[in-house]
């Protein structure tokens, strides 16, 4: 505001003693020579009323007030520019900073005397652009033409005193939740501070800003807003000593590293675009060491970013894609996440460390992922909830320690490995296509089949109690408590651990089921259907009924009984026999001299899988005739090895069965 700027104006002669004069005698003296008077005005700070501010910040704003003071014999009366700058040094340059400038103020100041000084007062704001450093305020006052004022050397003035310019914000030289503002290009930043502790901002070479905190409590909040131009500015790197309430980036890209050294509630940023550079620690990281306080996350596009926090995650949610292109894979690191929510595909691993969430909660808790999930893999140390992706990609790869309650596709195919101790329900809006799906599997720290030490499988009793599956299986294996024993699946080794326990529930498959694809499990309750027809599981060969328990032999009977031709076996199995495996081959007659009799025919009743059968095979004796004395001598019935399997790949035990004498 202006104050005052000049005084009254020269006394008039009155027109009483203009009249006067008309009737004075008077003479007429010759002319001197012209002398020309001018305005000279002067500037000063009003160091009375106005003191250097020690301590500012680019965006703040203070009173600057000053003095002017004509000395010229002549008045100045016009119009004058009034401009503060600030300045590294005591003079005045065009490396000086323009602070506030007032254009054609009024003055009206007399001649040296009475009234020949005006005062002026108004705001100067530190400038958004001014970098940190020590300033001298300086004043420039520039008169008009009809001030006439020829000496302008003196129209100049600045501070004894320097003002400290600091980029921080928050509580610090005795003031509270200063905002600290800046320039981005065309774009006008604001630091803003509400709570403990202060802040401290630094530019980097490329333009991202980096901030440093101080001070902070679990109740600080702290915001970046940005006006203009796109509104949006890049933050690289935070570094908070201390915990925070909110950290909201929402109108900043973030690119390097964010450190709370305590807790925070909730971080926001637009996106996250993390280096593409191929060296160790590349990728954006947000990392935070406290663990009393669960933390939500928002973000905008995501792309090269891990999160480790030593708290379970509330929430964390993306409003884009979340992609991985860089050397190293994207990792969230947590005890457990109660939701994530992802509007498009999903590249990043989870690993969670926690049995459960507090509460009893899942480890992982609703995840809905609105593209296709896949390149890391998920390792969750405990159960997860509802589980909803799009599609899964072929690297996909995901291990829970505990039960997922749902796990479905909403659009496209399950594809990749996927293993937990329990599937409550698996649906699969189109086909699962090259896939591995194992109830009763946990595939170590890597979370992905194979490997050694902390990346070994492990297998036991597993459970699928519901599969739905809307098109078709294309080459697929999907099991309840399958150990591939060698670590090979589908070899014709492969065990089932926990026996009818390790079942699958219904399975509704709403197309054609490919011959390479393989149902594994103990039991089979509750129906099959395969492209609207009902399957019974012991007739196909694509489900395979699989436990550790050999089926069992035992000779029932020789026809004749005094020199046979015939001789009966009855199997058994306490799931299913595999009748593709009987044969001449199953057992032979060992005579005297180690003479062998191999079987020439075998009949059996009811030629389909089950769990008993009663095989009659005949043969002749040595040599292709009948029994005669020659042949006299004690005979063995002796099963041979790997010779009839049940369904599983068990295999009969070899030995002796019976044993017969010839006397003739």
């Amino acid at each position: 505001m202006i104050k005052r700027i000049f005084g009254s104006r020269s006394a008039r002669t009155s027109p009483r003693t203009r009249a006067s004069a008309r009737h004075e005698h008077f003479s007429v003296e010759a002319l001197e020579a012209r002398q020309l008077f001018n305005a000279d005005l002067a500037v000063r700070f009003d160091t009375a009323n106005f003191q250097v501010p020690a301590q500012v910040v680019p965006g703040d704003s203070f009173n600057a007030g000053i003095l002017v003071k004509n000395f010229g014999p002549l008045a100045a009366n016009g119009l004058v520019t009034i401009e503060f700058y600030a300045s590294t040094n005591s003079t005045f340059d065009t490396s000086d900073v323009l602070m506030a400038r007032y254009a054609n103020e009024p003055i009206f100041l007399s001649a040296n005397g009475i009234n020949s000084e005006g005062d002026f007062a108004d705001l100067v704001r530190v400038p958004a652009g001014l970098e940190p450093g020590q300033y001298f305020i300086l004043v420039r006052i520039l008169p008009n033409s009809q001030v006439n004022d020829t000496n302008q050397s003196n129209n100049i003035a600045i501070t004894d005193t320097a003002m400290n310019v600091t980029w921080r914000f928050g509580d610090f030289a005795g003031r509270n939740d200063v905002r600290l503002t800046l320039t981005d290009g065309d774009k006008r930043v604001d630091f803003i501070w509400a709570g403990a502790g202060f802040g401290t901002v630094t530019k980097n070479q490329d333009g991202s800003f980096d901030i440093v905190t101080s001070g902070t409590t679990a109740d600080t909040d702290i915001s970046v807003d940005v006006r203009n131009g796109n509104r949006l500015t890049t933050i690289r790197n935070v570094t908070v000593n201390g915990s925070l309430d909110e950290l909201w980036l929402a109108r900043a890209t973030f690119t390097g590293t964010i450190h709370v050294n305590g807790t925070v509630r909730r971080i926001d940023t637009a996106n996250v675009v993390g280096s593409l550079s191929s060296a160790a620690g590349s990728g954006a990281l947000i990392r935070i060491d406290g663990q009393t306080i669960e933390t939500t996350f928002s973000f905008g596009q995501v792309s090269n970013l891990s999160i480790q926090t030593a708290s379970g995650i509330t929430a964390l949610s993306t409003s884009g894609k979340w992609s991985d292109n860089d050397a190293n894979p994207d990792l969230i690191s947590a005890p457990f996440l109660r939701s994530l929510n992802i509007a498009g595909n999903f590249a990043a691993g989870i690993r969670l460390t926690a049995s459960s969430a507090t509460g009893g909660a899942p480890t992982l808790g609703d995840v809905q992922i609105n593209g296709q999930a896949g390149t890391n893999a998920w390792v969750i140390a405990g159960g997860a909830a509802e589980i909803a992706v799009a599609s899964t990609a072929l690297t996909f790869s995901a291990s829970f320690a505990g039960t997922v309650n749902t796990f479905r596709t909403t659009s496209l195919d399950l594809r990749g490995t996927l293993a937990a101790a329990k599937f409550n329900s698996i649906q699969v809006a189109r086909t699962i296509s090259k896939a591995t799906i194992l109830a009763g599997a946990n595939l170590g720290a890597d979370g992905r089949l194979g490997g050694a030490d902390a990346n070994a499988d492990a297998f036991t009793f597993g459970q699928i109690l519901g599969l739905h599956v809307a098109s078709k299986v294309v080459n697929s294996l999907i099991a309840a408590g399958l150990d591939p024993v060698d670590g090979v699946l589908n070899n014709g080794n492969d065990k089932i651990k926990g026996g009818n326990g390790s079942k699958f529930g219904p399975i509704v498959i709403g197309g054609p089921t490919s011959a390479n694809a393989r149902f594994f499990a103990g039991k089979f309750v509750n129906g099959v259907m395969i492209n609207n027809r009902s399957i019974i599981p012991q007739n196909d060969r694509r489900f395979v009924l699989n436990e550790s328990a050999a089926p069992t032999a035992n000779l029932v009977s020789l026809v004749p009984g005094f020199a046979p031709t015939q001789l009966q076996i009855r199997y058994r199995d306490n799931l299913i026999l595999n009748y593709a495996t009987f044969g001449i081959d199953d057992v032979k007659i060992v005579g005297p001299g180690g003479i062998e009799i191999a079987m020439s025919s075998f009949v059996a009743p009811n030629p389909i899988n089950g769990k008993l059968k009663t095989i009659t095979y005949a043969f002749a004796a040595p040599g292709g005739g009948n029994w005669t004395p020659a042949h006299n001598g004690t005979y063995q019935v002796v099963m041979n090895t790997n010779a009839v399997l049940d369904m599983n790949g068990n295999a009969v035990a070899p030995g002796i069965l019976g044993e017969f004498t010839i006397t003739l």
